[in-house]
């Protein structure tokens, strides 16, 4: 049985069609998702790119940007700024065409961050998640912890908290800011 060729009408899928909600399927099967970015008062998008393996990801997004506002979080991988490819490109040259954008309606196609996992952990009566972290790596866990629970290997790295991204500070700021969580939920129950 020979399939006969298509002969019905054809459709160009683009971006504005599908942030307008008119497609369902992105255009670039690699794509997980397009972002709309606007510039602040001060002409940012409150984020920085690093290029790695002719790739371009984000390395930095500011706490409250537009960058953060639409979503972007560490270890994204920009894919097209304004429908041009970024792969291949450096640092500079993203910078460069990000700063050279119009203020509203700058479109990325972003993969999310390959390679992780989000897990929530919950307290036990202590207060306490079960887990040391030591230089942005997992060095301890609690026996019977939700952390153990949760299946969490050692060597695992913490690369957020809470949305708020933990790459690069030290192990003082980190445990500041898990404490900092941790009383803010205590102190709503």
């Amino acid at each position: 049985m020979a399939l006969s060729p298509y002969k019905g009408p054809r459709t160009y899928l683009s971006v504005e069609s599908m942030l307008a909600g008119q497609v369902n399927t992105p255009p670039n099967p690699w794509a997980n998702r397009f972002v709309m970015l606007c510039k602040d008062e001060y002409g940012l998008i409150g984020m920085r790119v690093q290029s790695l393996k002719k790739g371009v990801f984000v390395s930095y997004v500011a706490k409250g940007s537009p960058a953060a506002m639409a979503g972007l979080r560490f270890g994204d991988q920009i894919l097209t700024i304004n429908r041009s490819c970024v792969a291949g490109w450096t640092d500079d040259q993203v910078h460069e065409r990000l700063r050279r954008c119009p203020q509203n309606n700058i479109i990325l196609a972003v993969r999310d961050r390959l390679l992780s996992r989000s897990i929530v952990l919950c307290k036990d009566s202590a207060g306490l998640v079960g887990i040391k972290v030591t230089d942005g790596r997992i060095t301890g866990i609690a026996r019977d912890s939700s952390a153990a629970k949760n299946g969490i290997l050692l060597g695992y790295h913490v690369i957020e908290l809470n949305g708020i991204c933990t790459v690069g500070i030290s192990d003082g700021e980190f445990r500041n800011m898990a404490q900092e969580l941790l009383s803010r939920t205590m102190n709503r129950e």
